[in-house]
């Protein structure tokens, strides 16, 4: 998220670990329901209408990856999400087709829950 738009009171807000995680849940939608593109923008739409961004602004993620390169970890952007409130739209921009936003880690337990909010798996016991 580019911080240049939001008033200095707003800004404090980024300042707290509890919004990130905020972020973080909004995200890993696309990895538990990768199919589901709809909850997604749901979610999203809803949390940005809390940003009081600047009338017929757009808000702007970035997705980041971070990766081990020559020995030291690099934050890495690999797709870009516009917010668009008014049109209630958002259009995502992949900037680096060799990570997958929606694909779970190979080492990960992830897995479509049966309903969002639920832990039980969406198909047959595993």
């Amino acid at each position: 998220m580019r911080f240049g738009a939001l008033e200095p009171r707003r800004r404090f807000r980024y300042a707290h670990v509890g919004e990130f995680i905020c972020l973080v849940s909004l995200f890993t939608t696309l990895k538990y329901y990768p199919s589901d593109l709809s909850l997604f923008v749901e979610r999203l739409l809803r949390y940005c209408r809390t940003l009081g961004r600047p009338p017929g602004s757009d808000v702007v993620f970035e997705y980041m990856s971070v990766r081990k390169d020559r020995g030291r970890f690099e934050s890495v952007p690999v797709a870009e999400y516009t917010v668009d409130l008014g049109a209630g739209t958002v259009a995502e921009r992949v900037l680096d087709r060799s990570v997958s936003v929606r694909a779970a880690s190979p080492v990960s337990p992830v897995h479509a829950g049966l309903k969002p909010g639920s832990y039980a798996p969406a198909g047959p016991a595993r």
